[in-house]
C-alpha cells in the first residue's frame, strides 16, 4: 500500500486520543470534518465548570452564572434521553454548583491558585507550533499558564466523579496515562511559545460533593522543567504520536469501535444509521 500526503494538517490531545479509541470516528470527525456532534450530559457540566473558571481567572465576575447558562443554553441540543433514569437538568446544575462551591473552598486552602497571587500569561488560549520530531504542528490550548519568579506552571481542570487513586506502597497518586498525553501537547506548544520550558503541569481534579468537611479537589502534578522531554512517560508519548502520523499516511476503511465504554454506543448508531442508509438505497445484493 502506497503512503499518500498526510490527511491532517495539526495534531491535537483529543485528535490522538480519538484515533486510539476508534480509528474510524478520528477519520470521520479530524479529517473528513464530519462531526457527530453526540453532546454527553458529563461533557456539559465539564465545560460550565471550565467557564466558571476561566472567567475568574480573567476576572470578570458572575463566575458560577456564566457556568450555569453556558450548560442551560447547551442542553437545549441534548438528546431527549441524555440524562438517564437518575440524571436531570436540575441535577446537572446542582452538580456544577457543587463543584464551583469546592472550587472555592481549594482556593482558601491553596489547592488551586488565587488569581491575585498570580502572573497570569493564559487562560484558555490555542495555541500552535511546530515542535521537535514531528512531522505536523500540534495544537493545544491550555487551560491556565501562570508564573511565579522566573518559572511557568500550567494548570488543566477536570470534573471527575471520582478522584484518581493512590499508590498504596508510595502514597502518591496514581498519574493516569492520558494526563502525560496531554502534557507532552501542552508543553510543547508552550515550551515555543514562551521560549521556556514549564516547571510542572498540574491536573486539577474537581469532584461535586455535599460533604461539608470534604474539599473534592485533588492535584495531580507532573514535574517537567527544561529536560521533560528525556522522561520516559513523554519519550512514549512521543512516540505513539510519530506511529499514528505514519498510520494514517494509508487511508483504508477503519471499523467503528461499538464496544468502547465512552463512546461505543455513539458509534453503534452511527453504523446502524449507515446500514439502514444502505438499505434503503439500494436492497441488499444476492
Amino acid at each position: 500500500m502506497m503512503a499518500s500526503k498526510l490527511p491532517i494538517d495539526k495534531l491535537s490531545f483529543s485528535a490522538l486520543r480519538s484515533y486510539m479509541t476508534s480509528p474510524a470516528a478520528f477519520w470521520r470527525n479530524y479529517v473528513l470534518k464530519q462531526w457527530d456532534n453526540f453532546e454527553k450530559v458529563s461533557y456539559l457540566e465539564g465545560k460550565a465548570l471550565h467557564r466558571a473558571l476561566e472567567t475568574y481567572y480573567l476576572g470578570e465576575g458572575n463566575e458560577l452564572r456564566n457556568g450555569l447558562e453556558l450548560f442551560t443554553e447547551g442542553a437545549k441540543d441534548l438528546e431527549p434521553n441524555a440524562y438517564g433514569k437518575k440524571g436531570s437538568p436540575e441535577k446537572s446544575l446542582e452538580n456544577i454548583t457543587l463543584a464551583w462551591d469546592n472550587v472555592l473552598k481549594a482556593i482558601d486552602a491553596g489547592l488551586i491558585p488565587n488569581r491575585k497571587r498570580l502572573k497570569i500569561i493564559n487562560v484558555e488560549n490555542p495555541l500552535m507550533h511546530k515542535a521537535p520530531g514531528h512531522e505536523v504542528p500540534l495544537k493545544a490550548t491550555p487551560d491556565l499558564v501562570y508564573a511565579k519568579g522566573k518559572k511557568l506552571y500550567g494548570r488543566d481542570w477536570k470534573k471527575v466523579s471520582t478522584l484518581s487513586g493512590v499508590d498504596e506502597e508510595t502514597g502518591k497518586v496514581i498519574v493516569d496515562p492520558k494526563y502525560y498525553m496531554q502534557a507532552y501537547f501542552v508543553g510543547a506548544v508552550c515550551e515555543k511559545e514562551y521560549e521556556d520550558a514549564l516547571a510542572e503541569f498540574t491536573f486539577t481534579e474537581i469532584r461535586p460533593t455535599k460533604k461539608a468537611d470534604t474539599v473534592g479537589v485533588q492535584n495531580v502534578t507532573i514535574k517537567m522543567g527544561a529536560d521533560w522531554r528525556q522522561q520516559p512517560e513523554f519519550m512514549a508519548v512521543k512516540h505513539l504520536i510519530n506511529e499514528m502520523i505514519e498510520d494514517i499516511k494509508y487511508p483504508r476503511r477503519y471499523i467503528p469501535n461499538v464496544v468502547d465504554m465512552m463512546s461505543g454506543k455513539d458509534e453503534w448508531g452511527l453504523l446502524l444509521r449507515e446500514y439502514n442508509h444502505e438499505g434503503k438505497a439500494g436492497g441488499e445484493e444476492d
